[in-house]
């Protein structure tokens, strides 16, 4: 359920003075039950949890604007403002187990109550902000801008915080049409911008809080341990130490391009160039457990975020009845961990337990980080299985003179297991770009829209434990006769070792064990499934081209239209929307994320959902 709308006023004392204000109100609740039956395979004796969710949000604006030398060579702008949101979010959680009865599901009809949370976050922002602008003889736009804002979350030592702003554009071919020197160039500009802004921490960090009502253990698989014994009520505290220093997470960024438009608008262009500085990022930075703590929130990382945009759109032919435009547009991003403190790398929130995803000291952000094979060409290899005869001295020997990245094949046959972690993917795309059609003939008018990804990996953790229970196709043949590394399994990879050309068995036939002699019965149920000691066998290309959207609309302007339903036209549109996709990624979707668009983390696909193919009819009425 939700209910949300906002309120507003505007007040014109004078012709240079004016005033906006605008409060509103999103509120959101929440409420879901999920119920297993008694005789379930996962709980047996049955099983009912139930969950409260609230969230409700306040904003106010208050904006008062004043003008001067509009029409002149001359014109400015004073824009001073406030802002105030306060954020209230709950959460109640309980868990009953076993089931008196058959039905109902209710929290009434179980045995146990436990697991029960109830948990409350508020966040209190105040915002101050004030911008001018210049406008010098219709071609040169400066704009100057300061905001300071205070959180709830900051500590009473930096509550509030400076944020600038500044930016310049020359419309040059206004001066050039004074000189007559436009003709080919229809309007160009230069531009260039530069600002700052922050990111707060989450509720309560500041604090090392104590809890009730939960389990610990200590860190094994054993049982879990209660704080409260014999009805003795007792607290303790959280994995979480508190960090009263925390400052804002502080973004800065410059950008420059230009804009211009050719052969009087048939064509036009853009090219951006920025650079983005992020200082004193928030991670939850590891502790040492001896301390009583795990993590602590901490301003631990610098991240630099630097690339291009470009755009190009032509209209080739624009005749009265019929018409054609194209859209291209490119982009690239080069994201770099430049700096972590007391870490080589931060696990991130969104993290998923067979690829861990990272922010990695001299790498990108969010890449997952696990185990490979053993490999050639790394200088940091240990061997992470033992009882199999396989040395760092014979693992140097079978890689000289090597590729770089051959696979290391043990005397039995078999790969083995890289016990260094590391990070082994770039979920991040070399480019992106898409293209845009539109073709318009009399009433009628087509679009279409391609978007293209180049590069960027993700973790088949579907595949991985397809694999792990055989029900992948790849398994149906790894399951008949012996294969071969490199040649009948996993052609085409080069492979070294004194295993190398050796057939196996990737799973043993019916009636026979140790078939190998290694011990290794089912190669798809240990370190060649999903669930084994390595992650980096499912890594995968995800680039695509994803047809977007096919757009067919008709507008209605005849006469009939307005003396029949007093309308001036009526447009139907019909579109269809991820038509199909075109990509080497062997899973469902490769544009698809465990952790959605929320997290820092992407590239991970664990059994979700595609993209949506859907067709849309739309029609629209005007007056």
């Amino acid at each position: 359920n939700r209910a949300f709308g906002n309120l507003s006023a505007d007040w014109i004392p004078s012709t240079w003075l004016s005033f906006k204000y605008t409060l509103g109100v999103d509120s959101d609740d929440e409420t879901r039950l999920q119920a297993i039956p008694k005789t379930s395979s996962s709980f047996a004796t049955g099983q009912v949890i139930s969950l409260q969710f609230n969230q409700t949000q306040i904003d106010h604006n208050l904006v008062g604007t004043a003008t001067w030398g509009q029409g002149t060579n001359f014109g400015r702008t004073l824009v001073l403002g406030q802002n105030l949101n306060a954020r209230r979010f709950q959460q109640e959680f309980v868990q009953g187990n076993t089931l008196l009865a058959d039905r109902p599901f209710k929290l009434t009809n179980t045995l146990q109550q436990v697991n029960v949370s109830d948990a409350e976050t508020q966040i209190h922002t105040e915002g101050y902000f004030g911008q001018s602008t210049f406008d010098i003889y219709n071609q040169l736009y400066l704009t100057l801008g300061l905001r300071n804002d205070g959180s709830s979350t900051f500590s009473d030592d930096s509550r509030r915080n400076w944020f600038p702003k500044a930016s310049a554009a020359w419309t040059f071919t206004n001066y050039l049409s004074t000189l007559g020197l436009n003709r080919a160039l229809s309007f160009g500009k230069l531009r260039a911008a530069y600002g700052e802004v922050g990111q707060e921490p989450g509720a309560y960090q500041l604090l090392s809080v104590l809890q009730a009502g939960a389990n610990f253990t200590d860190g094994g698989w054993g049982t879990q341990v209660q704080a409260t014994q014999n009805n003795i009520a007792a607290l303790f505290s959280s994995a979480a130490k508190g960090q009263p220093k925390i400052k804002p997470e502080r973004t800065t960024e410059f950008e420059t391009g230009m804009d211009v438009g050719l052969f009087g608008d048939r064509a036009d262009a853009g090219l951006t160039f920025y650079n983005a500085l992020s200082r004193d990022v928030i991670f939850q930075t590891p502790l040492a457990p001896s301390s009583g703590f795990t993590q602590q929130v901490q301003n631990a990382g610098r991240i630099r975020n630097r690339g291009w945009e470009a755009t190009f759109n032509v209209r080739p032919i624009t005749l009265p009845n019929f018409s054609w435009d194209l859209g291209l547009q490119w982009a690239t991003n080069d994201n770099k961990v430049l700096q972590l403190v007391g870490a080589q790398f931060v696990n991130m929130t969104g993290s998923f337990a067979g690829a861990v995803g990272a922010a990695t000291l001299g790498g990108r952000v969010g890449g997952l980080r696990g185990f490979d094979w053993v490999r050639c060409g790394r200088g940091d290899v240990s061997i992470g299985e033992s009882g199999r005869g396989v040395t760092t001295d014979q693992v140097s020997a079978a890689c000289t003179g090597a590729t770089n990245g051959a696979l290391f094949i043990a005397a039995d046959g078999f790969p083995v297991v890289d016990g260094t972690e590391r990070q082994i993917s770039d979920p991040q795309p070399k480019w992106t770009g898409s293209i845009n059609n539109g073709l318009t003939f009399k009433k009628l008018h087509v679009t279409s829209l391609v978007d293209i990804k180049h590069g960027g990996q993700v973790w088949n953790g579907t595949k991985g434990a397809l694999y792990f229970f055989g029900t992948h196709e790849d398994t149906e043949d790894g399951r008949v006769g012996q294969k071969i590394f490199g040649q009948t399994w996993n052609p085409g990879e080069t492979v070294v070792g004194p295993g190398a050309n050796k057939p196996v068995y990737l799973v043993c036939p019916p009636n026979t064990s140790n078939c190998n002699g290694n011990g290794i019965t089912n190669w798809f149920q240990g370190n060649g499934g999903g669930f084994g000691s390595q992650s980096a066998q499912f890594i995968e290309d995800g680039g695509y081209v994803k047809l977007r959207e096919i757009a067919l609309a008709y507008l209605f302007d005849q006469r009939w239209v307005g003396a029949r339903l007093g309308l001036s036209s009526v447009e139907v549109k019909i579109a269809g929307r991820n038509l199909h996709t075109w990509t080497k990624y062997t899973g469902w979707d490769p544009e698809t994320n465990l952790g959605g668009a929320e997290v820092g983390i992407s590239g991970v696909d664990f059994f979700n959902n595609p993209q949506t193919r859907s067709f849309v009819l739309t029609m629209t009425l005007n007056r």
